[in-house]
C-alpha cells in the first residue's frame, strides 16, 4: 500500500512542477510580448506563400516536428495554415505563435 501511495505522489509531483518555460515567463513576461511582436512581423511578410514552420509541441497538430503549407492569415496571437493530407486533401490549421520556434520559406 505504500509503494502505490509513493508513486502517485511522484506521478504528481513530477506532473505539477512547472516547465522551464513555464519558468522564463514568469520571470520574464515582456519578453515573451517582444517575441510574439516580432513573430507577427515576420509572418505578415509570408502571408499566402509557401513555407515551412518547426514546431515545439507538433504532437497534437501534426505527426510530424515541422508543418509545410501556405500560410492564408496572421491574427494577434494565431496563424492559420492550410495544408495537404498524406491523401492529397486540403486542411486548414489554427497555430499559437507559441508553438513556433522556426520559420522557412
Amino acid at each position: 500500500m505504500f509503494e502505490i501511495l509513493t508513486f502517485a505522489l511522484v506521478i504528481y509531483i513530477v506532473c505539477a512542477m512547472p516547465t522551464k518555460k513555464q519558468i522564463r515567463r514568469l520571470a520574464d513576461p515582456e519578453a515573451g510580448e517582444r517575441r510574439r511582436a516580432d513573430l507577427r512581423k515576420l509572418l505578415q511578410d509570408y502571408r499566402g506563400r509557401s513555407c515551412s514552420l518547426s514546431l515545439n509541441d507538433s504532437h497534437y497538430v501534426s505527426p510530424a516536428a515541422t508543418l509545410e503549407g501556405t500560410l492564408v492569415d496572421v491574427d494577434d496571437e494565431w496563424m492559420l495554415m492550410e495544408t495537404t493530407d498524406d491523401k492529397g486533401r486540403r486542411k486548414r490549421i489554427v497555430i499559437r505563435f507559441d508553438e513556433v520556434s522556426c520559420i522557412k520559406e
